[in-house]
């Protein structure tokens, strides 16, 4: 069980990725030197439908973030807001991250952090195969000034072996 240290290098630079607004996939390649990749979970869930020429989908989109070696770094899961437009769903529905995706076509975006929790769970044990505690974070996501979706983000310890 890991307790934490008043000056512990856990406390002080996993939680700078849980405040940063930016791309998390742009930081996770810097500090692992690393591509990253997505890997679906089996709960994605991806309708559309077109009305008056317009698509309007429902989305869950439930992934790992993961480095070239197939190592698990966060898990995540977004729920898009059904009642908008999207006008280009390839950055859900491809098997890119989002964030190199933005980056990638100069897409702006926003992050605004709701919550940031420290968690301790069997079960992200089983899916990271690390003990934790699991630091996570809740944000809404802008795109043009209108929110787009809400994001759960769980961050693995592996994370800390890239810190030292």
């Amino acid at each position: 069980m890991y307790i934490l240290k008043p000056n512990s290098i856990y406390n002080l630079l996993l939680p700078i990725l849980m405040v940063s607004d930016g791309s998390l996939t742009r930081q996770l390649e810097i500090l692992t030197q690393s591509s990253i990749q997505t890997l679906y979970t089996l709960n994605s869930d991806i309708s559309c439908s077109n009305a008056k020429k317009d698509l309007f989908c429902n989305v869950i989109r439930e992934i790992y973030l993961i480095n070239r070696d197939g190592d698990k770094l966060v898990y995540a899961v977004s729920w898009w807001i059904s009642n908008i437009h999207i006008h280009n769903i390839d950055y859900i529905i491809n098997n890119i991250p989002i964030g190199k995706y933005f980056i990638e076509n100069r897409i702006d975006f926003y992050k605004d952090i709701i919550s940031i929790h420290l968690l301790y769970s069997d079960n992200y044990r089983t899916i990271f195969f690390k003990q934790g505690p699991y630091w996570s974070r809740y944000y809404l996501l802008y795109l043009d000034k209108q929110a787009v979706a809400i994001f759960l983000e769980i961050f693995s310890p592996k994370l800390l072996d890239y810190f030292y």
